[in-house]
């Protein structure tokens, strides 16, 4: 493997690692037992918001883009794959309320979307599976 092909996998997979934790720290919020706060109900807003903003400007480079804007191999295999899964997971609006518009679920299944493409980058790269960890 090039030299530049396992930074590129490094840097793809601290990505993804980044969104997880992003949404990782939705969840905790909404998690919580019985009715959300008002203040819960707002910061977890703010950052689903964001969450999708950002994710939504990483699959618009991607879509269509011109040549100077060309993934990388890396890109293209492991990391648009994975942010446009967790994109098409995100449906709830951002002004929804988080335990009543199913946000769990579809955070959930954008968490399995992006751990997969991780999972893959860290077999590449030769790194211990999550089971064995």
């Amino acid at each position: 493997m090039a030299e530049y092909t396992t930074w590129q996998l490094k840097l793809a997979r601290v990505a993804l690692l980044h969104f997880e934790g992003r949404i990782k720290e939705i969840d905790a919020i909404i998690d919580e037992p019985g009715p959300l706060p008002s203040d819960s109900v707002d910061k977890a807003r703010r950052l689903y918001k964001a969450l999708k903003a950002d994710m939504k400007e990483i699959a618009d480079c991607y879509s269509g883009a011109d040549d100077s804007d060309e993934a990388s191999q890396v890109e293209s295999q492991y990391l648009i794959p994975a942010i446009h899964g967790a994109c098409n997971q995100l449906l709830a609006a951002t002004n929804s309320h988080p335990k009543s518009s199913n946000w769990g679920t579809e955070l959930y299944a954008a968490s399995v979307d992006l751990s997969h493409m991780r999972n893959q980058i860290e077999e590449v790269l030769g790194m211990p599976s999550a089971t064995h960890r």
